[in-house]
């Protein structure tokens, strides 16, 4: 059976505090082999934010793999994914709908769910 992504596009720092209901959630239900996989666009500056609350998820939610895809993720995988696909930042785009691009891309292979932001809020 494949693993699921729980995949949230975002361009808030703060969104650290929805993985953190959903973590809370799938605890509370038992379920097992769930990612948390956040897209982050945030602004410059406001990166560590993001990076100590999902850490902060991580130490509150032992066994639950928690993991971010940041500027700097993006720009190292964006750089050898050009390699083989010219012009792959056009086709991944930025922002919100851009991240949920890098989601799919991330999953490849695995059953993905993303957040809609519309739904849930921090």
């Amino acid at each position: 059976m494949r693993d699921t992504v729980l995949g949230i596009p975002t361009i808030r720092p703060q969104s650290w505090r929805t993985a953190g209901e959903y973590a809370d959630n799938l605890r509370r239900h038992g379920h097992r082999g769930v990612t948390l996989l956040v897209a982050d666009d945030a602004a410059p500056g406001t990166a560590p934010e993001l990076a100590d609350g999902l850490a902060r998820l991580a130490t509150d939610h032992p066994g639950l793999t928690i993991a971010c895809l940041g500027p700097q993720e993006k720009a190292c995988y964006l750089a050898r994914l050009e390699e083989r696909v010219k012009g792959a930042a056009l086709l991944l785009g930025q922002g919100y709908g851009g991240n949920r691009n890098w989601l799919l891309l991330a999953s490849l292979g695995r059953h993905l769910v993303v957040e809609a932001k519309h739904v849930v809020h921090p």
